[in-house]
C-alpha cells in the first residue's frame, strides 16, 4: 500500500526507538485494529483529493457554482479534521509502550 505525502510527513516526524512502539488508544485493551485506521485514513485522503479536484474544476470553470464550492471546501476541510484527529487521538494520546 503506497502512503500518500501527508502520512510520509506524520511517519517522518515519530521519533524512532530502538525498541517497538504499540500504538492504539488511551484504554489498554488489548484489541488492536491499526489496518482498519489506516483505512479510514486513507479514506480520508482521498475525499481530499477529489474535492481538490472539485474545487479547481469549479474554480476554472465560466459559471461557478458558488454553492457547491462552499460544499467541497467544507467537506474537504471536514476530511482534513478528521486525519489531524485521528493522529492525535489514536496515536499521540495513548499511552505508548516501548519494547
Amino acid at each position: 500500500m503506497k502512503l500518500p505525502r501527508i502520512l510520509l510527513a506524520f511517519f517522518a516526524a515519530v521519533p524512532f526507538s530502538s525498541g517497538t512502539l504499540s500504538a492504539h488508544c488511551q484504554i489498554p485493551c488489548g484489541i488492536f485494529a491499526d489496518d482498519i485506521v489506516f483505512g479510514e485514513l486513507m479514506t480520508d485522503v482521498a475525499t481530499i483529493e477529489k474535492s481538490m479536484k472539485q474545487i479547481l474544476s469549479i474554480g476554472e470553470s465560466d459559471s461557478k457554482d458558488w454553492n457547491q464550492l462552499v460544499r467541497w471546501i467544507n467537506n474537504k476541510e471536514t476530511h482534513a479534521n478528521n486525519i489531524m484527529d485521528t493522529m492525535a487521538h489514536y496515536f499521540l494520546s495513548q499511552r505508548v509502550k516501548l519494547g
